[in-house]
């Protein structure tokens, strides 16, 4: 899954022999923070959601800074809407939150008294309506927000003839 500051390459190369024609091909692209978070009103599972979004979009949404927090509120109709998100607790590390798509979290928008990790159980977090984050049961249907990855593609040809 492509999230964050990725460049992908991709070479071709011709060597033809005696009269020596050299042909190379380089496609990559590259993959940088932008992209497009959008919300879905049906509801699903975090895990249901979560691979609702890898199939048709990239991943459930990341929240890395307060201008993707309100990206999040645009692409909700310019308020907030109770819905999953990407962040979950790590298996190994309790109180190491991470997001779907890969890396520790470094930003959080917790609401008061979270994550409080209500009888064991809240390993995933929602958004609230209040644009505030809290730590819920990952078997519980809701609404959810996936993260589309926009990619820009570079294509550049060189050719050398030698005779």
């Amino acid at each position: 899954i492509l999230l964050r500051g990725l460049v992908v390459c991709y070479a071709a190369k011709h060597l033809a022999t005696m009269k020596s024609t050299i042909f190379f091909v380089f496609i990559c692209a590259a993959v940088d923070g932008s992209g497009k978070h959008n919300f879905f009103p049906q509801k699903m599972t975090w895990i249901e959601a979560q691979a609702y979004c890898r199939e048709h979009h990239t991943d459930l949404s990341f929240v890395g800074s307060e201008r993707e927090q309100k990206m999040l509120q645009t692409a909700a109709g310019e308020r907030f809407l109770l819905g999953w998100i990407g962040l979950h607790k790590d298996a190994v590390k309790r109180s190491v939150w991470k997001w779907s798509g890969g890396g520790d979290s470094t930003y959080f928008n917790w609401a008061p008294n979270q994550p409080d990790d209500y009888r064991g159980i809240e390993t995933v977090v929602n958004l609230r309506v209040d644009g505030k984050w809290n730590d819920a049961n990952p078997s519980i249907l809701r609404p959810f927000y996936c993260f589309t990855k926009h990619k820009q593609r570079y294509r550049a040809t060189i050719q050398t003839k030698y005779i």
